[in-house]
């Protein structure tokens, strides 16, 4: 009867890819959001607590940390629910695939819209 972690669990491919897929589209995100703050002065950042970032420590470090900071929260968040799903006898792939999945949907629509912004800005 052998207890602890299996190397099965220690490996999670679905948990590296969805925090790749986070990853990615956070950056994106923060990609267009710098681009577009930079380049045009009649862009604006809608979203009161980044506002309040770039005040604090600028526009660069604020992207860079809250991108890292809400990559980690939706980790640790969607995992704590995979350990806790798993613990029923569940599979996490569901989990996982809410878990990450809506914050890389949501990332991505946030990009493609400052994507957009940026566009018309330079037409």
């Amino acid at each position: 009867m052998a207890t602890g972690i299996s190397a099965h669990e220690i490996r999670r491919p679905t948990a590296g890819f969805g925090i790749a897929s986070v990853t990615v589209a956070k950056s994106l995100d923060a990609g267009t959001t710098l681009v577009g703050l930079s380049l045009f002065e009649r862009t604006e950042e809608l979203n009161p607590v980044m506002r309040a970032g770039f005040e604090a420590v600028g526009m660069f470090p604020a992207l860079v940390w809250f991108s890292f900071a809400s990559v980690l929260l939706v980790t640790v968040v969607t995992e704590t629910g995979v350990l806790l799903w798993t613990r029923l006898g569940r599979p996490p792939r569901v989990v996982r695939f809410v878990g990450y999945g809506i914050p890389t949907v949501t990332a991505t629509v946030v990009a493609a819209h400052n994507g957009l912004v940026i566009i018309r800005c330079w037409a």
